[in-house]
């Protein structure tokens, strides 16, 4: 039998496949620059999570001088949970139909093809992930004393505090002998655009605006907010990346420590074309029946927050 080329055989290559899938999609996965990434092996992990600041350690020891022939202090730590997960897979298949890889114009339907199981797999991981740190980090209402929010729902013109609350956000991840610190927080679209209104009608200054607070922009998906040292960002309305974020809630992070570690495994069946950091994978057969070119895409990973006192989370925004 003879091999016959088609026009769109080239943009049903495998490699070309991946490649492009992967492009599509890790600018998707907004929660990767906030974890820390690790490559296994084995489908079950075990971790040690952190249980208790070091000053809430009954193991906690205090340094001494140290004279000649004396003995260091030994510090012990006690307040390590050791755990389990397993890696799980999440995935979709595409099919692209005879007609699309025969005519020249099936290249939009195969492009929109990759850009849809883009946008529904990172919806999937995004989801997972989001409602995993709003879940797993320190809870804003387990804090002593704490009040939260400072005035009323940012929806109210008149007595939100949307700036008070922030700061007294920060101020919760502040824990003795912790090194954390508020960089970055996660609110649903509609708490961004009443944090950014509430901004735009400041009785200021546009300089003083621009020095203390930065100027909001809609165009963009955060605003830093210089008098506080921290980034606000709006999480999308859609479910592509809401995960626990929902509308009300709000999550903090430390960008320079992670709460969460996405662990993630490589198949060794459909080894990996592209080198990729996600556990991404890619399987392409041909439908006899239908004779469809099915491609088959997942994601092997599982994430969990190891330092739960890396991120804050809290409702009533």
């Amino acid at each position: 039998m003879v091999k016959v080329t088609l026009p769109n055989d080239q943009f049903l290559n495998p490699d070309f496949v991946e490649t492009k899938v992967l492009e599509l999609l890790k600018p998707k996965l907004i929660w990767l620059p906030y974890l820390a990434r690790v490559e296994v092996d084995a489908k079950g992990i075990r971790y040690r999570k952190e249980k208790a600041s070091p000053a809430g350690d009954p193991e906690m020891r205090a340094p001494r001088p140290v004279t000649p022939g004396a003995k260091f202090p030994t510090v012990s730590i006690s307040q390590l949970e050791e755990d389990a997960a397993r890696i799980g897979r999440r995935g979709f298949e595409v099919r692209i139909s005879e007609d699309a890889r025969e005519a020249p114009e099936g290249i939009d339907e195969i492009a929109r093809a990759y850009e849809r199981v883009a946008f529904y797999l990172a919806m999937a991981v995004n989801m997972d992930i989001g409602q995993t740190l709003y879940a797993d980090v320190r809870q804003a209402s387990s804090i002593p004393n704490f009040q939260f929010p400072i005035g009323d729902p940012w929806s109210d013109p008149e007595d939100a505090k949307p700036i008070e609350d922030l700061l007294a956000l920060a101020g919760a991840m502040e824990q003795a002998y912790m090194p954390y610190q508020l960089t970055d927080v996660f609110v649903h679209l509609e708490n961004y655009r009443e944090l950014a209104r509430y901004l735009l009608n400041l009785n200021v200054d546009q300089d003083a605006k621009e020095q203390m607070w930065g100027v909001p922009s809609f165009t963009e998906d955060n605003i830093k907010i210089p008098v506080l040292g921290l980034t606000v960002h709006r999480v999308p309305k859609d479910a592509a990346a809401i995960g626990g974020i929902q509308e009300g809630k709000i999550l903090g992070l430390d960008r320079n420590f992670p709460a969460a570690t996405y662990y993630y495994t490589r198949s060794k069946v459909y080894e990996s074309r592209t080198e990729n950091d996600i556990g991404f994978s890619l399987h392409h057969y041909t439908d006899d029946e239908t004779h469809d070119e099915v491609f088959q895409m997942w994601v092997d990973y599982v994430v969990v927050v190891k330092e739960p006192g890396a991120g804050i989370a809290a409702s009533g925004i």
